[in-house]
């Protein structure tokens, strides 16, 4: 398989081309599984069980990880062929509680700096949004800037400075208006626990 590269300037001047060769089978490597496929990943160096003691809430974390919209870790319903955000509802379907214990269960997350609640007016509507941690769970290869903006007091102690400056400048851009983001009082709660760590990463480009 081949992948061509075209790097085209702001005024529409093709620079340069680059093909670069894409091996579906290695004979070291074994085959490329489902390449194209969605998926969620996990860092080595953050382990979900030790910020969840409750083995409950553990398997609820990992069972809203699964209904994550590709490439924005927010958390969605997907019914015929179509994604939405999930409102609180929705998860206490998908996790299968009453919706009582399924506010609890997002406060505690919250409060642990696990899940983001967003408030998104568009069009004189409200729509409620819930984000997973990028710290824990990844749908993207890339952070994009929305994604670090809600997390950020966690993020930060990960990131390189210069990347800390990108995400910020690009994150500015966001039209902040539209959007409110509910927080808990103890959410710098992950973010001392994490810099006990000595693992650092950066995710996408800003490695």
């Amino acid at each position: 398989m081949l992948i061509k590269t075209t790097v085209i300037d702001d005024k529409g001047n093709n620079i340069s081309d680059s093909i670069r060769k894409f091996k579906i089978w290695d004979n070291e490597k074994g085959y490329l599984f489902r390449s194209k496929n969605f998926f969620v990943k996990q860092f080595e160096g953050f382990k979900l069980s030790e910020f969840i003691t409750n083995k409950t809430d553990y398997a609820n974390m990992h069972l809203l990880a699964e209904k994550v919209y590709k490439d924005t870790n927010m958390i969605a319903v997907h019914t015929r062929g179509k994604s939405s955000p999930a409102d609180l509802c929705d998860i206490a379907y998908m996790l299968k509680l009453r919706e009582r214990t399924a506010r609890e269960f997002i406060n505690r997350m919250m409060v642990k700096g696990l899940i983001a609640k967003v408030t998104v007016n568009v069009e004189e509507q409200t729509e409620v949004q819930y984000y997973l941690s990028p710290l824990f769970f990844m749908s993207n290869k890339y952070l994009s800037p929305f994604l670090y903006m809600l997390f950020r007091k966690q993020l930060d102690p990960y990131l390189q400075p210069w990347a800390i400056s990108a995400l910020n400048e690009a994150g500015n851009l966001i039209d902040k208006t539209a959007i409110v983001q509910e927080t808990l009082s103890e959410t710098a709660n992950v973010r001392n626990e994490l810099k006990d760590k000595v693992v650092r990463f950066t995710t996408g480009k800003i490695n």
